[in-house]
């Protein structure tokens, strides 16, 4: 089976989703990274795409990003013609940054009418799709989970050394919250918060912020919000693969006050460090509480408020190795290539 997929290998410096799924496929399927040469030039079984809508109008110039999405859609319509099947694996409920929404509607209409199948990453995800994008209710839906991230990244350094190379002292609580700084993800409310916690919990509890924050407005959002208090760190820029372990291995408690939130990379990466989160009861999270255990994914109702923070905080113990073997990435791939399959052989039936 050939499969063209976009992305497939390039963007592992910044997710390493593709890689991790392509790079675990049976040896009979054939993965090739899409680019216009190859669409044109070759023959494909199946197009599989992941971020298309946030991928072709995020540039700033809206006739550039109209001509990328004109340009694109003749493509598929061209890959559809040929006989190949597009499956279009939904990793947000809606794109979290887009700069032109009317393109992006434009566009979002015309790829569901071309789209054969789609994949979710957890059932909440496909009753939000279902309900959201009518379009694909008639088409093959499949739910495959996102896999951990163990064994990706660096990961030799003790839990001492990571916090002498943050000056941290070893009987002091930590707190992280780690990844890209965007406006859904609430991370100025976080500071708050925690700012809002009593002095005499505070007196024991650092914040590490680290991430690239999506503008500098944003980024001011960030220091205002932490002007107040000594004990929050700010690493406001883009962390390194070699860095995560130092973030990680220094903290107790993995925290993501996210307003919105569908699946997460974020919540499994901390949890492929065996560091527990606190995270909201929103999309997939109560699927991987369910999978994993309360005692590694601790969830809230609501807005994240200082008492919610308060008992997370004082609920903390030492927990080991968090059980991540229900998302192993040779069954995800094996998963994935059955749903190619059912789309090869019966293109009309939903599973």
């Amino acid at each position: 089976m050939k499969v063209l997929a976009w992305p497939a290998f390039k963007t592992r410096y910044k997710n390493p989703y593709g890689w991790l799924l392509y790079s675990h496929m049976p040896p009979a399927v054939t993965v090739t990274e899409f680019s216009s040469k190859q669409l044109l030039l070759g023959q494909f079984d199946i197009f599989h795409l992941h971020w298309p809508v946030e991928t072709l109008v995020r540039h700033p110039n809206i006739w550039v990003a109209r001509l990328r999405v004109l340009l694109f859609w003749l493509l598929l319509k061209l890959s559809k013609w040929r006989g190949t099947q597009v499956i279009w694996t939904i990793h947000d409920q809606n794109p979290h940054v887009v700069l032109h929404q009317s393109l992006a509607d434009w566009f979002q209409r015309r790829l569901i009418a071309n789209t054969d199948g789609y994949i979710n990453l957890c059932a909440a995800g496909q009753t939000a799709v279902r309900r959201s994008l009518p379009g694909l209710v008639e088409k093959p839906g499949f739910v495959i989970p996102h896999g951990h991230y163990r064994g990706c990244y660096p990961d030799d350094l003790t839990d001492e050394d990571a916090r002498s190379r943050l000056n941290l002292a070893p009987d002091t609580t930590v707190l992280l919250y780690l990844g890209y700084i965007s406006p859904y993800k609430n991370v100025p409310h976080l500071a708050k918060v925690f700012c809002q916690l009593s002095n005499e919990v505070k007196s024991n509890v650092t914040l590490l912020i680290a991430g690239q924050p999506d503008s500098e407005q944003i980024a001011q959002a960030v220091r205002s919000a932490a002007d107040s208090a000594p004990n929050i760190q700010l690493h406001l820029r883009f962390v390194r693969d070699e860095e995560l372990q130092i973030f990680f291995k220094a903290a107790d408690l993995v925290v993501l006050p996210f307003k919105e939130i569908l699946n997460s990379g974020s919540l499994l990466l901390a949890l492929s460090f065996n560091r527990p989160v606190l995270a909201p009861d929103l999309g997939a999270v109560s699927d991987w509480q369910a999978q994993i255990g309360s005692d590694w994914i601790k969830t809230y109702s609501g807005a994240l408020t200082p008492a919610v923070l308060q008992e997370a905080i004082d609920e903390l113990f030492p927990l080991g190795i968090a059980p991540l073997e229900s998302l192993n990435w040779e069954a995800i791939a094996q998963q994935t290539l059955v749903a190619y399959q059912a789309l090869q052989t019966s293109p009309s039936k939903s599973t």
